[in-house]
């Protein structure tokens, strides 16, 4: 039951979910957005891989779903999680390797340069300094016996 709605939550996030305005500016534009990475994955039991990820970060909640290649083992994990847009967000997941934690961050390139993080607004977003993404991630698996990742990752903002 319980991964069923998770699930649900998921795939609500994903397909669309807004956030709620009302809040102190009433801006949050600048506070969501939609980013697909390609990243370089270190695993401490699997070595080196690949991974391809969708992510989601709505105001304080955010969520996605990543598939990792290694040369033994593939991985897919979906997360849940809050965070303060793509900046810092705090991830918990489930997938085929158990149940895990993740800490990861979405920076564009503008954002790095500037030194403030939050993503441009959906008008602003059509420069590649704009959408380019750079992503940072650590993850660990709640169970001893199965691996922490590292991953590094380039990526679009929509």
């Amino acid at each position: 039951m319980k991964k069923h709605l998770f699930v649900l939550t998921m795939a609500g996030l994903l397909l669309g979910v807004r956030p709620a305005y009302g809040f102190v500016t009433m801006d949050f534009e600048q506070w969501y957005g939609y980013v697909g990475t390609a990243s370089y994955a270190s695993s401490e039991q699997y070595g080196n891989g690949f991974a391809v990820s969708a992510n989601a970060a709505l105001v304080l909640v955010n969520g996605g779903f990543e598939h990792k290649s290694f040369n033994e083992k593939s991985i897919n994990n979906f997360y849940l999680g809050l965070g303060v847009g793509g900046a810092l967000q705090l991830q918990f997941g489930m997938g085929n390797a158990g149940s895990l934690i993740k800490l990861r961050s979405d920076v564009s390139a503008k954002q790095l340069m500037k030194g403030y993080f939050e993503f441009p607004e959906r008008a602003q977003r059509k420069t590649l300094a704009d959408r380019l993404i750079f992503s940072f991630s650590y993850e660990r698996y709640l169970d001893d016996n199965n691996p922490t990742n590292f991953q590094i990752g380039i990526g679009l903002l929509f």
